[in-house]
């Protein structure tokens, strides 16, 4: 149930509307009906680049690695992929938190191969 302090906002919202010209109203009518159901949600998602999804299938092919290698490690945890229908997808802030994780192992593997401990 909408509180009073809403109920009343509306109403004001909708008086200062009915004072529009009528092409601005027909405008504005027009563009809350083709606004995404979910109140913005995919305006949200475009302005932060945190919420950016990409395929893992995508996300395989950019870095040259098996799919199947992709989906074990989300298997195992250590990679954070969302099922949307028949796609998994990650956040690119996942990803990077990822990549950056993989490096500073990669880095310390590489001195102790080196005898650098």
């Amino acid at each position: 149930m909408a509180k009073l302090e809403d109920k009343e906002l509306l109403i004001q919202i909708v008086d200062e509307v009915k004072r529009l010209p009528e092409d601005r109203q027909t405008a504005l009518l027009q563009a809350l009906r083709s606004e995404d159901k979910s109140f913005g949600f995919g305006d949200r998602m475009r302005a932060d680049p945190d919420l950016h999804t990409v395929r893992l299938e995508a996300v395989a092919d950019a870095y040259r690695i098996h799919p199947k290698t992709l989906f074990r490690l989300k298997e195992e945890g250590k990679l954070k992929a969302f099922r949307f229908g028949e796609t998994f997808v990650v956040t690119l802030c996942e990803l990077r938190r990822f990549i950056r994780e993989q490096g500073h192992g990669v880095e310390e593997r590489s001195a102790k191969r080196r005898g650098n401990k």
